[in-house]
C-alpha cells in the first residue's frame, strides 16, 4: 500500500523531515537532480518544468513535463523511486514494477502506465533506483469523490464492475506475487527504447524475507514448529509452491512460512508473531475447511491489492470515465475470494475531517480495512443505493455473495497478514479486532445451531418463511434499514 503520508511537501516541513534525519535529500535538492535527470534523458527537449513531489510509504513521486516539440501539449510523466521514509523490506524493486506494469500492460486490456525509462542502479543524477512512467489522462479519483452526483457514481460503479470482471479473466495455475525470472535482468531502459516482454515468474505468498548484515539468510532445513509439516521445509516449500495447490493448502503455506521465518530468525524481537501467525492459520484452516470460501478451479485471478480512489485515474468528461489505473506494486494472483472486495466508498458519504479519528488512537482503524460490519451496511440514501445496485448487477451474483459474506471478509483479511513479513504498528490492534469478529461470528453460528436443533425437536423446522426475491432489491438489504448504524 502507498498511501501518502504528506502531499505538496512544503519547504518547512521538508527541512524539518532533513532536520531529524528521516529525510536524507531536501526537496529543493531533489528538484534540481530531478531536472538534470530530465535534460540528460532528452537533451533536445525545449521545455522542462518539475512540479511538486509527493510521498508515500513506500515511493516518491515527482511529476514532470517535457516539451520536446514546442506544442501547446507536452509530454507529462512520474518520475518514481523508493521513498527515504522507507524501512527494511518495504516496497518492491524498481525492475519488480517494471515488470509488473509491462506484463499487465501487454497481457491484458487493464489501461495502466507505459514504462518510459527506468534505472536499477544507483549510478545517476538521482543517486538511487527509479522509473519514468507516462501519466494517465485525468486525476486521481480521489481529487473528485467527494463531490461526484450520484448518476456519476453509477456510471463508474458499471465500468468498476467491468474492471472486476476483467481481472477475474486473468489467470494463473499458481498464486502470489509477479515478479521476473531469476535469470532475466534488464538494468536500465532509454526514452525512445524498447521493452520487450519480460519473462515472468510466481513468488508464493510469503516467500520473501527482507534481511539485513545482521540478519542469517539461510533457510533452516529442518526444526520443529507447531504444526508445521517437515516437508514443507525439507521439500523447498518455504520458497517455491506447485501448481494448481488446493485451496487449504495455498491458504495455509504462507503462514507456515512466516511461522517458521519468525521463530528461526527472529525468535526474541519478533516472540509475538509466532503465536498470533499460528492463531491466523488455524482459523483460515476452518474457514475453507468449512467450505465457507472456495476455489474449485484449483487456479488463480489477477487482484489489485490496493484498489482505491487514489489508484484510479480519471476523466469525468470522457466516456469510459476510468483512464488507468496504478500502483500495482502488491498485485497478487490469489483465489478469486481474495478480489471480492465492494468498492464501498463509491456509496458512502465522506467522513467530515472533524470526526476522523487519529492513527495512535486506541479504537483507530485505518480507513482501507475492510470490516464486516461496513461490507454489511445499507447505504444512507436511495441513490446511493442505487450505485451499489449498479455495481452488483455489473460483477455478477457469486462476487456479491462473497462480498457479504463475513467469512470471506475475514479470510482476505487473514491472507493479508501473512502476506506481510513487518505489520504496520496498528495491525496489532487490528488483529485483536479480528480475534474479537471471529469470536462474535462463532458465537453466532453455534446460536443459530442450537436454535436450529430447537426447532428440529419441536417440529417448527417445517414451517418455511417465504424468501423474498432477490430481484427485488440488492442482496445486502434483508435488515430493515431502521436498524442500520452508520
Amino acid at each position: 500500500m502507498d498511501t501518502p503520508v504528506n502531499m505538496e511537501t512544503s519547504a518547512e516541513m521538508d527541512d524539518a523531515f532533513y532536520a531529524t534525519g528521516d529525510s536524507t535529500v531536501r526537496w529543493e535538492d531533489r528538484k534540481l537532480q530531478a531536472l538534470n535527470l530530465c535534460k540528460a534523458l532528452w537533451p533536445s527537449a525545449l521545455e522542462y518544468e518539475v512540479h511538486d513531489r509527493f510521498v508515500g510509504t513506500f515511493n516518491e513521486i515527482i511529476p514532470v513535463t517535457i516539451n520536446t516539440t514546442g506544442s501547446e501539449s507536452p509530454a507529462m510523466f512520474i518520475i518514481r523511486l523508493a521513498s527515504q521514509w522507507g524501512g527494511i523490506g518495504a516496497g518492491t524493486s524498481v525492475f519488480e514494477q517494471v515488470t509488473t506494469l509491462q506484463y499487465i500492460r501487454t497481457s491484458t486490456p487493464i489501461r495502466v502506465p507505459e514504462v518510459i525509462a527506468y534505472d536499477t542502479t544507483s549510478d545517476n543524477v538521482l543517486e538511487s533506483p527509479y522509473l519514468i512512467m507516462e501519466r494517465l489522462r485525468g486525476q486521481d479519483l480521489e481529487m473528485f469523490l467527494d463531490d461526484m452526483t450520484a448518476e456519476q457514481r453509477k456510471v463508474l460503479a458499471l465500468e468498476l464492475g467491468q474492471l472486476y470482471n476483467q481481472l477475474r479473466q486473468i489467470r494463473s495455475s499458481y498464486s502470489g506475487r509477479i515478479v521476473p525470472t531469476a535469470a532475466c535482468h534488464m538494468p536500465s531502459l532509454l526514452p525512445g527504447e524498447t521493452l520487450s516482454q519480460i519473462p515472468i515468474t510466481i513468488e508464493p505468498y510469503a516467500a520473501r524475507v527482507p534481511y539485513d548484515d545482521d540478519w542469517d539468510p539461510e533457510l533452516p532445513t529442518e526444526g520443529t514448529f507447531r504444526d508445521v509439516p517437515e516437508d514443507l521445509i525439507t521439500s523447498g516449500g518455504l520458497l517455491s509452491d506447485p501448481p494448481n495447490l488446493p485451496l487449504l493448502e495455498m491458504a495455509t503455506r504462507p503462514f507456515n512460512r512466516r511461522i517458521v521465518q519468525q521463530t528461526a530468525w527472529y525468535p526474541n524481537i519478533n516472540s509475538t508473531m509466532a503465536p498470533r501467525l499460528q492463531f491466523l492459520r488455524d482459523m483460515m484452516d476452518v474457514v475453507v475447511d468449512e467450505e465457507h470460501v472456495d476455489n474449485p478451479s484449483n487456479d488463480y485471478q489477477l487482484v489489485h491489492i490496493d484498489l482505491f480512489p487514489r489508484n484510479i485515474m480519471v476523466d469525468l468528461s470522457s466516456s469510459p470515465m476510468i483512464t488507468g489505473i496504478i500502483d500495482w506494486d502488491e498485485a497478487v494472483f490469489a483465489p478469486a475470494f481474495v478480489a471480492d472486495r465492494a468498492p464501498t466508498w463509491l456509496w458512502e458519504p465522506p467522513v467530515p475531517e472533524d470526526e476522523e479519528m487519529a492513527p495512535d488512537a486506541d479504537d483507530y482503524v485505518h480507513p482501507d480495512t475492510e470490516t464486516c460490519e461496513r461490507s454489511a451496511r445499507t447505504p444512507a440514501t436511495p441513490e446511493l443505493r442505487e450505485v451499489r445496485r449498479a455495481w452488483e448487477g455489473a460483477v455478477g451474483r457469486e462476487c456479491v455473495e462473497s462480498v457479504a459474506n463475513p467469512y470471506a471478509v475475514l479470510a482476505r483479511r487473514f491472507l493479508r497478514f501473512a502476506a506481510e513479513w513487518q505489520w504496520p504498528y496498528y495491525w496489532h490492534r487490528l488483529y485483536e479486532e479480528t480475534i474479537k469478529e471471529w469470536d462474535a461470528l462463532r458465537d453466532l453460528e453455534e446460536e443459530a445451531h442450537r436454535h436450529d436443533e430447537s426447532d428440529s425437536e419441536d417440529g417448527s423446522a417445517d414451517e418455511v418463511e417465504d424468501v423474498p426475491d432477490d430481484d427485488d432489491d440488492s442482496a445486502w438489504e434483508t435488515c430493515s434499514e431502521d436498524g442500520d448504524e452508520d
